[in-house]
């Protein structure tokens, strides 16, 4: 395999590069892992990898993890990675809380993640980090569509504001959905995050808001 030093090479690309060179029980983990589950972390231009060796190996570009117990190696899209769960435990002693939710929330949002969060939570024990991850899990929702939705949920949700729901969409009397809150509350509250795109284009940001206020208006809302 060649490749041209000046190439600019995608995650998935350095992935492939890197395993030619990994031991072959070595998986995807970490930051590198969560991205190929397409969930939100700061990117990294180094590939992390897990190895169950008893010599880190040295590769450039490449951030080895020697760890005791790989757990159950998951194959995602033709690579090999720590499950769901396991990434999760993996980068609670790397980020704060709101960023673990975050990217807790895109995880879980992968089919059939569920057990393997209760899984890794229930084996970590002694981890750095696990008694966060503990923390978070239960606070954690697939239906978030971005990271920041999730720290806004968060901030609310550790100041007292539980959600009572998250993108559940509502609607009308003829079963037409009207809808789609980022966070609504039962008694009639809801709250949308609008992302820093809109400062730029205050034209867009404009049009968005009062589309808003016209679809609450003719729904009969009151507005605050």
């Amino acid at each position: 395999m060649r490749i041209a030093t000046d190439a600019r090479l995608d995650l998935r690309a350095r992935c492939e590069a890197a395993r030619l060179v990994l031991p072959d029980d070595a998986a995807f983990s970490h930051q590198t892992a969560a991205r190929l589950f397409d969930a939100p972390v700061a990117a990294d231009s180094r590939v992390h990898a897990s190895v169950a060796a008893t010599v880190e190996p040295r590769i450039k570009g490449v951030v080895a993890h020697r760890v005791r117990d790989l757990g159950a190696v998951w194959e995602h899209g033709g690579l090999r990675t720590t499950s769901p769960g396991r990434t999760f435990v993996d980068l609670a002693a790397h980020l704060d809380f709101p960023n673990l939710v975050a990217v807790g929330d895109g995880l879980l949002r992968v089919p059939s993640a569920r057990p393997s969060f209760v899984t890794a939570l229930e084996a970590g024990t002694g981890r750095p980090g696990v008694r966060m991850a503990r923390r978070a899990f239960p606070l954690l929702n697939p239906r978030a569509d971005s990271a920041p939705e999730s720290h806004l949920r968060i901030l609310l949700v550790e100041n007292g504001f539980v959600p009572d729901t998250v993108n559940e969409p509502l609607y009308d009397e003829y079963g037409r959905q009207w809808a789609k809150p980022d966070l609504g509350f039962r008694i009639g509250l809801a709250l949308e995050y609008e992302g820093a795109h809109h400062r730029n284009q205050p034209r867009q940001w404009g049009s968005d808001i009062a589309r808003v206020l016209d679809l609450l208006r003719r729904r009969g809302a009151h507005l605050r």
